[in-house]
């Protein structure tokens, strides 16, 4: 036997859903939003102490080549190479002019 009310209640259940899922779904996205706030600062972080460790390795190699050069300078045998890219020549010496072919 089947006991009817005078009006239908699943026409107000289903109302209540798509309120709640109205209220629901918005309220997921901001929690959403808001957890995976600190993964994007993370890898914002991360991004930035690559982009400086590769900045910081470029200096280490540039300041290598530059006591490698203070070290040959420190001998005789690097002044005279540098200044013989200067244009300089021994005493006695005579300067080698190479012609351009490219003419």
């Amino acid at each position: 036997m089947r006991v009817t009310l005078g009006h239908d209640s699943r026409p107000r259940i289903r109302v209540s859903l798509l309120a709640c899922g109205l209220i629901v779904c918005p309220l997921s996205m901001w929690q959403g939003a808001v957890a995976a706030r600190p993964f994007v600062f993370a890898s914002e972080m991360r991004a930035q102490n690559d982009r400086l460790y590769k900045q910081v390795l470029q200096y280490k190699l540039q300041n290598q080549r530059t006591e490698r050069s203070i070290r040959m300078l420190e001998r005789p045998q690097g002044i005279e190479r540098e200044a013989r890219k200067l244009g300089y020549v021994k005493p006695n010496e005579q300067r080698l002019r190479i012609p351009d072919d490219s003419n």
